[in-house]
């Protein structure tokens, strides 16, 4: 397969554009789709592959069912089909989401530990990608960095791929994994001995063949044994060891020395390589890496639900309370858990998967947010699941977090009824009267139409928030952002200005000084705080000239995570200000940039969010890390 000839080649819709890699199975290229204007990356199978006997119609059975893995941490397939590629005949290929971050290679390369949390959060979101895969009986047999990508965006998001070479589970074991228990595959399907280079590399195979990665192989695996969901689990304690320690736990000179070790070698304590490492994630990770598979996590959901509960502990022990931030602002955090909660979580490992009910769906960085009606707003990242959250405490222990929790309510009750009375002692009634009739009629003001050229902060803009600084004047308002946790959103908004109107048109004019191109910013409308969360519409660009129309939803399984309307691409000005544009009519949006209107895929150019969100604030949207941007000009029409 000449990869030259191929790129600026038509495989149906698409437009081949450049190669991204290649491995035994097949080449993987970026393309394009010019009428849904939306980047992918397409998978040709090699010929040799797709020549093997009953490669077709297994290829075609296997690719429908990976197709129905949605999941925000699983690469998604849009499309399967074949292609005649000339003398090389007729090839299958795969149509898949493109993730341009990179993969979890990349970050592993210099050999150095990742941060702590990030490696507990991405080993939790890829082991409830692997669950729902299990569910749909497919073990994904070669989980390593390489096939774990990165997004671009500022969340830094992990997705698994290439479960091209997984095999199906046997059907006929399906009712054990509604009971929990995984199956196995008939022995029968595990014939033969496989060679060394099959051991390396890794491919779509028939039933005989040996899949796996030797640095990743579960012992099972490696004895021809049969497998299941838990030998993804190990995979993955490999993975979740080598972003621990910027090390995999067994490393040889031959593939054969590698293969040992994972049948015969216990794995290090990670903490031997890494003191930073807890001694409970040290746990985790030995228990994930056990050679037998019944004394592993049993099932991925309930890996997933004890890291989950880890990160509850970490956020406890690195975040401490507002009061301490140094800051003299009161900072909208997640409620605390209580000791008892901090004790539970402490035994998350050595727990059976019936005693641990769910997992919290916290997120675990806390909000760079200050109180919602007087500065910046910030969805953090959320747990993604496939199941509801809910989270049960023995009852013992729920009335003592209870009596806990009570007594500071309470107290803060009767604080508060105490000023009120010496105010009403020292103030006349008809004052206090007076602040009760208007003072909930400023928030729900509609907003008249106004137009910020920023030579003051007449309209009281946000100032500042944690690891955000701002300074207005001059003609612009400029925003620093300092080095931030992944998937954090600031959204500074003007104060003195009311609530949406049903029909309005926001436009902005923006220009990132300093940052990455995955940075987005843009214009933020119908902003709603929900605790520690936001309800809100945005249009964003970046740097990359990319556009996007993103949906955020407080209630949602996550509340940090942007739901796509539209997107596209955009010509940007370099070294300009670009300006956006939002059009709003009831539920009905369209939008412009730099004077162009945008293709939302629509004869009519609009996107409709029927029974969506109204009223609310009109603002911005600004990412970290590391970022500055100015606004020039802000203004509200009102038809």
């Amino acid at each position: 397969m000449d990869s030259d000839a191929l790129i600026g080649q038509r495989l149906g819709a698409y437009l081949i554009q450049r190669q991204l890699g290649e491995g035994a199975m097949a080449r993987v290229y970026k393309a394009y789709h010019s009428r849904l204007r939306r980047d992918v990356a397409i998978k040709i199978i090699r010929p040799e592959v797709a020549a093997r006997p009953g490669f077709a119609a297994r290829f075609e059975r296997e690719a429908q069912l990976i197709a129905s893995l949605e999941h925000p941490h699983i690469v998604a397939v849009y499309d399967f089909g074949e292609a005649n590629l000339g003398r090389l005949g007729t090839i299958p290929y795969l149509v898949m989401q493109y993730v341009g971050g990179g993969t979890l290679r990349d970050l592993l390369r210099d050999r150095r530990p990742l941060d702590q949390r990030l490696a507990i959060r991405y080993a939790r979101d890829l082991a409830r990608a692997l669950h729902l895969a299990h569910e749909r009986g497919i073990v994904h047999r070669d989980v390593k960095p390489q096939n774990m990508l990165l997004t671009s965006g500022p969340q830094r998001e992990i997705l698994l791929s290439d479960f091209g070479i997984a095999k199906l589970l046997d059907r006929r074991a399906s009712p054990a994994v509604r009971r929990g228990r995984p199956p196995l595959l008939d022995e029968s399907e595990e014939e033969g001995e496989p060679t060394e280079p099959e051991l390396e590399h890794l491919q779509l195979t028939s039933a005989g063949e040996l899949i796996g990665t030797a640095a990743y192989m579960a012992p099972e695996q490696i004895k021809r044994l049969p497998v299941d969901a838990r030998t993804d689990i190990y995979a993955l304690g490999v993975v979740l060891f080598q972003m621990l320690t910027g090390h995999p736990p067994f490393e040889a000179d031959s593939t054969v020395g590698l293969l040992y070790q994972h049948v015969h070698r216990t794995a290090p304590d990670a903490r031997t390589i890494n003191p930073a490492v807890s001694e409970q994630l040290a746990r985790m990770t030995a228990r994930a890496l056990a050679k037998d598979p019944d004394e592993r996590f049993q099932s991925a959901a309930e890996l997933a639900q004890a890291l989950d509960l880890l990160l509850l502990r970490e956020r406890e022990a690195i975040y401490p309370s507002p009061r301490d931030q140094g800051s003299g602002q009161t900072l909208a955090q997640p409620s605390r858990a209580s000791a008892i909660e901090l004790a539970a979580a402490q035994e998350a490992s050595s727990l059976a998967p019936s005693q641990i009910t769910a997992a919290p769906s916290h997120t675990e960085t806390p909000p760079a947010a200050t109180s919602a009606l007087t500065s910046v707003l910030r969805p953090g990242r959320a747990s993604t699941d496939t199941g509801t959250h809910s989270q049960t405490l023995p009852a013992s222990l729920r009335g003592q977090i209870w009596q806990r929790r009570r007594l500071p309510f309470v107290l803060s009750g009767l604080v508060l009824l105490l000023l009120i009375a010496i105010t009403l002692m020292q103030s006349p009634l008809s004052s206090w009267l007076a602040f009760l009739n208007t003072s909930g009629s400023t928030s729900e003001a509609i907003a008249q139409p106004f137009t910020d050229t920023f030579q003051n902060n007449q309209q009281r803009w946000t100032e500042s928030a944690p690891a955000l600084s701002t300074a207005i004047g001059n003609g612009q308002y400029l925003i620093t952002i300092d080095q931030t946790p992944p998937a954090t959103y600031y959204f500074p908004y003007p104060q003195a200005v009311g609530n949406l109107p049903a029909s309005f048109t926001l436009q902005a004019q923006m220009q990132r000084l300093a940052g990455e191109e995955e940075n987005w910013y843009g214009i933020a409308f119908r902003l709603h705080p929900e605790g520690n969360y936001v309800s809100c519409y945005a249009l964003v660009i970046d740097g990359a000239g990319h556009y996007a129309l993103w949906k955020f939803d407080a209630h949602a399984a996550q509340p940090g995570t942007p739901l796509v309307l539209a997107s596209g691409t955009y010509s940007p000005r370099p070294h300009a200000p670009d300006t956006l544009e939002i059009s709003v009519r009831g539920d009905t949006f369209t939008a412009r940039i730099n004077a162009v209107p945008l293709d939302f895929n629509a004869p009519t150019h609009s996107v409709s969010d029927r029974g969506g969100y109204s009223g609310g604030k009109a603002g911005l949207l600004l990412t970290g890390p590391n970022a500055r941007f100015s606004i020039t000009r802000f203004s509200l029409r009102v038809p």
